[in-house]
């Protein structure tokens, strides 16, 4: 399982890269898709709740919520597919925050290996306050441009997901070693015991 968790660490890290690189190489391009994608899962899924109420009429009371948000999405995803500022301004705070999550999860590592004594644990400390900064200078967007805003959100991407890599393979690598050098005094003690 574990295994399973760091393969999926390492693509969705593979996965954030190229949506920095393409951020970085097609701006324009890449946040019309985002809003356009956006919009219209919001437009889709207020369809779908609007089409649950209809459906269920006969059972008005319990599904009367799906009438009302129904309406909602469906008016969130025409404001969202016209209205390609607001993706513009909450974009790069999601993304912000999103990179933010990552430096948690990679100080919580560093302070664990701390706690175990590794004498590299400074190694992800630094990693993890570096990108946590990274994330809160896209998340407050004071870039001049949009432009910029993006260009900045696709580096930040791409170094988060490099970040990350390094994180799962540095954790791997010490995990074996321990693992290793628990094997090893295994041996040790139980030839002794001989």
């Amino acid at each position: 399982m574990l295994k399973n968790l760091k393969l999926s660490f390492i693509i969705s890290s593979i996965l954030y890269m190229a949506l920095g690189i393409v951020l970085l190489i097609w701006q324009n391009t890449t946040l019309n898709v985002i809003c356009y994608v956006f919009g219209g899962i919001t437009l889709f899924y207020g369809l779908s709740r609007l089409v649950s109420y209809l459906g269920n009429r006969e059972n008005n009371s319990v599904f009367q919520a799906d009438n009302f948000i129904g309406i909602i999405m469906i008016g969130l995803g025409i404001f969202l597919l016209l209205n390609r500022s607001v993706i513009e301004s909450i974009l790069p705070i999601v993304l912000g925050l999103f990179v933010i999550f990552n430096s948690i999860i990679k100080l919580q590592y560093a302070f664990e290996l701390k706690n175990i004594f590794y004498e590299k644990w400074w190694i992800l400390l630094f990693l993890g306050i570096a990108t946590a900064f990274l994330g809160a200078i896209v998340a407050l967007n004071k870039f001049p441009t949009p432009d910029i805003s993006l260009f900045a959100m696709g580096g930040v991407l791409v170094v988060d997901g490099i970040s990350n890599i390094f994180t799962v393979l540095f954790t791997s690598i010490i995990q074996w070693k321990m693992k290793r050098s628990t094997t090893d005094l295994a041996v040790v003690g139980a030839g002794a015991e001989t």
